[in-house]
C-alpha cells in the first residue's frame, strides 16, 4: 500500500482503481479549451498506460468542483489564483510550468488610455482579474474602470471591437489571437509577474502514478509551456496568491 493510501481510508484506496480523469480550466473558447484538454489527456494516457477522461471546468466552477478534493483519481491544471484554495482542499501540486509568467495591459494602436478608460479582464475568478489593479497602476491608469469578459480571448475581442479600451491578459493569449486573426495589440506599462500554472493530483492518485508523471510529463508542452516537477520551495512563488486570498476573506 502506498504512503498516500496509508493516509486515506480503505474505501479511498479502493477508489484509486477507478479510471483517471484530467480537468482543465477553460482559458479560451470551449472548442480550443476542449482540444487542449484532449491533447493533455492523450499524453497522460500514454504515460500511465490507462484511459484518461477529460473535463473542461469554467473559471466560475473551479471552487465548487475542486473543493473538497475528490477521492477518485483526478489530475487538474489549476491557474495560480486557485493555489491556496485547492491546497487547503487536499490537492497536491506535482508539476509546474518551467517558465515564469506575467500579465500586462494591452490596447489597440491609436486608442488612448487614461484613468477614465474602461479595461476588460478575463473572468473575475482569474489571476489576471485579481491582479488587474496592479497592472493598471503599472500602466499609469490607476482607477480606470474594470469589466470582466468570459475568457482571455473574449477580453481581447472586446478591445478589437472597441467595446473596451484595453485588456489585462498574458502575452501568450495575445500572440495566439494575433496569429489567428492578424491583429496587433500594444503592451502598456511593465509586465506584472504571476506564479506558474501547476498540475495537481487528487488524493486518489497513487504514488506510482505520480512518479510516472513526474518522470515523463516534462516532455509535455501544454500550449507552448513545458512542465517540470514541483519541488520544495516552489510554493514560495504562490505567496502573492495567499495574500490575495487573505485580502478577499477580509472583505
Amino acid at each position: 500500500m502506498t504512503k498516500r493510501c496509508l493516509a486515506l481510508s480503505l474505501v479511498s484506496c479502493a477508489l484509486s482503481a477507478q479510471a483517471m480523469s484530467y480537468w482543465a480550466v477553460g482559458y479560451e473558447s470551449q472548442l480550443i479549451s476542449a482540444e487542449q484538454a484532449l491533447e493533455a489527456a492523450d499524453r497522460l494516457q500514454a504515460i500511465l498506460s490507462e484511459p484518461v477522461s477529460t473535463s473542461v471546468v469554467p473559471f466560475d466552477g473551479v471552487t465548487e468542483r475542486a473543493t473538497p478534493a475528490p477521492l477518485e483519481p483526478v489530475l487538474a491544471a489549476f491557474p495560480p489564483v486557485f493555489f491556496p484554495a485547492v491546497v487547503k482542499a487536499g490537492w497536491t501540486p506535482i508539476m509546474r510550468y518551467e517558465a515564469d509568467l506575467a500579465i500586462q495591459l494591452y490596447h489597440d494602436e491609436g486608442r488612448d488610455l487614461s484613468p477614465d478608460s474602461w479595461v476588460s479582464t478575463p473572468p473575475v475568478e482569474t489571476t489576471a482579474a485579481a491582479m488587474a489593479p496592479m497592472v493598471l497602476e503599472s500602466a499609469g491608469i490607476d482607477g480606470a474602470g474594470i469589466t470582466a469578459a468570459k475568457s482571455h480571448s473574449a477580453c481581447i475581442r472586446a478591445v478589437v471591437a472597441r467595446v473596451a479600451d484595453g485588456c489585462v491578459t498574458a502575452p501568450y493569449f495575445v500572440q495566439r489571437y494575433a496569429q489567428r486573426f492578424d491583429i496587433e495589440l500594444i503592451p502598456v506599462g511593465e509586465p506584472v509577474p504571476i506564479p506558474p500554472v501547476a498540475l495537481f493530483a487528487s488524493p486518489g492518485v497513487d504514488d506510482q502514478q505520480i512518479s510516472q508523471i513526474k518522470r515523463e510529463l516534462v516532455t509535455l508542452v501544454d500550449g507552448g509551456f513545458t512542465y517540470r516537477p514541483f519541488v520544495d520551495g516552489d510554493e514560495l512563488a504562490y505567496e502573492p496568491m495567499f495574500r490575495l486570498a487573505a485580502q478577499s476573506a477580509d472583505l
